[in-house]
């Protein structure tokens, strides 16, 4: 998804949660300050054109699962890493807005997982106390416009956000590894019905995507898209 076909999206976005474009702006100015080492999208891809990508989801059956999963080529929403990490060790990326674990999401690249960090207006704060912390390579994304090495891929949640980084990546195919759309598992202190909001949009990207690869969106705990 160009930044183009990305605009409608984000403008619906920004008018359904009430968010402020500006300070999504801000967060991606101070994650291009604060990055020590950013990937390009052309190392990036290279690393995983022509792959089998499986993107995991925080649903809650995920370690079960897991436990049936084949080995395999993984992104990760860092809401689902702890759970991989228990079952699977580091995956081969981490798709994160650094709300989730910061000692695991350290400990994971210091064992090879590629870190993928997104700046919004909400985790501006989170951005100022991690990323320095960080010293590998990161690929930095944004939901507002794009500009160095600052990028914008599509999606909204980590989830649907790494799926669509699949897809830029150059997947040779994308299955949705613990998504559930229906029966959200939420974080401690979170607000179950913007959880809730947030993933109708995320099921409603995917589905975009799916269709853009020929493919539509099914209800399983192994979704090719």
């Amino acid at each position: 998804m160009n930044y183009s076909e990305w605009l409608p999206w984000y403008e619906e976005i920004c008018t359904h949660f009430g968010f402020n474009p500006h300070d999504d702006f801000l967060s991606s100015l101070l994650l291009d300050d604060l990055a020590k080492v950013k990937c390009s999208s052309f190392s990036f891809r290279r690393q995983f054109i022509g792959k089998d990508i499986r993107v995991v989801g925080n649903g809650p059956n995920l370690s079960a699962i897991l436990e049936n999963a084949h080995r395999g080529t993984y992104f990760v929403a860092d809401s689902a890493l702890s759970v991989y990490y228990r079952v699977l060790g580091p995956p081969d990326v981490i798709v994160t807005d650094l709300d989730g674990d910061a000692v695991l999401i350290r400990k994971c690249q210091e064992e090879g997982s590629r870190l993928v960090v997104h700046a919004h207006g909400d985790n501006r704060e989170n951005v100022r106390r991690i990323l320095p912390d960080i010293n590998g390579e990161v690929l930095c994304t944004t939901q507002n416009a794009p500009f160095g090495m600052i990028y914008n891929f599509g999606g909204f949640t980590d989830g649907d956000r790494a799926a669509y980084l699949a897809d830029q990546a150059g997947a040779r195919s994308i299955t949705l590894t613990g998504f559930d759309f229906v029966h959200p598992t939420g974080k401690p202190g979170g607000d179950p019905v913007t959880k809730a909001e947030k993933l109708k949009y995320a099921e409603r990207l995917l589905e975009n995507l799916a269709v853009s690869r020929g493919k539509h969106l099914t209800q399983s705990d192994f979704i090719e898209i």
